[in-house]
């Protein structure tokens, strides 16, 4: 018997597809938990305390402070790597999951980001290098003049600082 979970007015998730994600999900973090979260999985608490934050706020869920590291790269860059609360990252699979099934067929095939993984069900989303070298081909396949341009804008917003003033000032 598959256990779902559902909150009042959301639809009914499988617990274990849940669990399943987020696992790998928690996998990939810069910095690892010595017991794999295993300790928070095994309580089966997620329900009562996420939903004792909704409860708390009359309905809005808050979720926790993340905690924001810049992590060294191999090419002498840095990386930013937010770190999410265990319950706010399984709320998020909660919420995720429904959607992204529904809606992914709407997104045109030419968006390759984040896409539903509808060929492997062990991964939410498509390989990200794989779509990388997508995306490439469909440049290269669309492009008419023999230039074309490259970029990578990954982290683009987070060094920007909100907090600059404009160098140019106009009149209006």
């Amino acid at each position: 018997m598959v256990k779902t979970v559902q909150f009042k007015g959301l639809p009914a998730v499988s617990e274990k597809q849940i669990i399943r994600y987020l696992k790998l999900d928690l996998s990939d973090d810069w910095f690892q938990d010595p017991l794999e979260y295993d300790d928070f999985i095994l309580m089966h608490k997620e329900y009562d305390i996420i939903n004792a934050n909704f409860n708390a706020d009359t309905g809005m869920y808050k979720p926790c402070k993340r905690e924001l590291f810049y992590v060294p790269k191999s090419n002498f860059t840095i990386r930013c790597a937010l770190e999410t609360d265990y319950y706010d990252r399984w709320l998020y699979f909660y919420l995720v999951l429904p959607l992204i099934k529904k809606f992914d067929c709407l997104i045109p095939p030419e968006i390759l980001s984040h896409r539903y993984n509808t060929l492997n069900e062990k991964y939410l989303f498509h390989n990200a290098i794989e779509q990388w070298s997508k995306f490439q081909g469909f440049i290269r396949a669309r492009s008419k003049s023999k230039y074309i341009v490259s970029t990578d804008i990954q982290n683009y917003y987070e060094n920007i600082s909100i907090g600059a003033k404009p160098s140019v000032k106009t009149k209006i």
